[in-house]
């Protein structure tokens, strides 16, 4: 998640999709679900596939009252980036235009991106090393963009954001 969580917490349990793609270094814990005629992938900001750099200067994983598992921070400094990878295929779907929901506490908002490696307008935007800069970013790449919480609250912003990537199918 490329860029991502905000000031205070966030604890991205996606409800709904996938993130971005990068060659695991940590197993991915997710589980799926389903809602009517639509499939759920849910997992927790602290089980990135990975982290760079992999320290606390940028997002630190912290003990937050009230997230479901652990919440990643941020300190403030710009660069970093946290990486999610799975298979959107153990949801039973296939690629195409997925929907990301987080549960956030963000009450002083800055700004966070997602970009997926199979998005036509992501690929070759994301940053491989340091530093992370946001230069060439725009409000299309931008997620969870409001001040939210405390308490925890759904972060969810209608196609004004990166709220909605297309996916390919299989690994992400």
């Amino acid at each position: 998640m490329l860029r991502s969580i905000s000031k205070l917490a966030i604890v991205l349990f996606m409800i709904g999709l996938v993130t971005t793609a990068f060659a695991g270094i940590k197993a991915q814990k997710f589980k799926v679900s389903q809602h009517k005629d639509g499939h759920q992938i849910w997992f927790e900001a602290e089980d990135y596939t990975e982290r760079l750099p992999d320290n606390d200067e940028f997002y630190p994983v912290v003990a937050k009252d009230g997230a479901f598992g652990q919440a990643i921070t941020r300190t403030g400094n710009g660069g970093g980036r946290i990486s999610y990878t799975f298979d959107i295929s153990q949801a039973g779907r296939k690629g195409g235009e997925w929907y990301f929901w987080g549960r956030v506490i963000n009450p002083s908002n800055t700004s966070d991106f997602m970009l997926i490696e199979s998005d036509p307008e992501d690929k070759g935007r994301i940053p491989t090393a340091a530093p992370f800069a946001t230069a060439g970013l725009g409000n299309d790449d931008r997620i969870f963009e409001r001040n939210q919480g405390p308490p925890w609250a759904w972060g969810v912003k209608p196609s004004k954001e990166a709220h909605i990537k297309t996916l390919a199918d299989g690994k992400m």
